[in-house]
C-alpha cells in the first residue's frame, strides 16, 4: 500500500503520481494527496517476486496419482471405467491441477 503523492485532475479522470513512483489514471471520485492506493504495478511486482521461487511438482506425475485416486474411488464404488472414462478423469485432474498452481502462485 502506498500513497498519493501528487493528483492531476483532467476532463474526464485524474492521473495520479503515487509515492512509489508509478503514475495511474483513475475516474475515483475525490482523491486527494496522502489518500493511502493500492497500487497495481506494485501489486504485480510483489506477486512476480513471490512467484519466482514458486517449485511444483511435475505436472505428469501429480497428474497420474490424482487419475488413479479417482479411478480406484470410483471402481470401489462400483462404477466402470474405460478408456473414455479414464480420458474423462485425466481432464478433470489436469483442471484440479491448473487450479492447485493458481491458488499456490497467489496464495503462496
Amino acid at each position: 500500500m502506498t500513497r498519493v503523492d501528487l493528483v492531476e485532475s483532467r476532463a474526464d479522470d485524474d492521473k495520479l503520481t503515487l509515492e512509489c513512483g508509478h503514475k495511474i489514471i483513475t475516474t475515483a471520485p475525490n482523491v486527494v494527496v496522502g489518500q493511502p492506493w493500492d497500487c497495481p504495478e506494485c501489486r504485480s511486482e510483489r506477486l512476480a517476486e513471490r512467484r519466482k521461487g514458486l517449485v511444483l511438482p511435475k505436472p505428469e506425475d501429480v497428474l497420474d496419482a490424482i487419475t488413479e485416486e479417482y479411478v480406484a474411488t470410483m471402481q470401489a464404488q462400483g462404477v466402470a471405467i474405460g478408456v473414455p472414462e479414464r480420458a474423462a478423469i485425466r481432464r478433470a485432474a489436469n483442471i484440479q491441477y491448473a487450479w492447485y498452481c493458481a491458488f499456490r502462485a497467489v496464495l503462496g
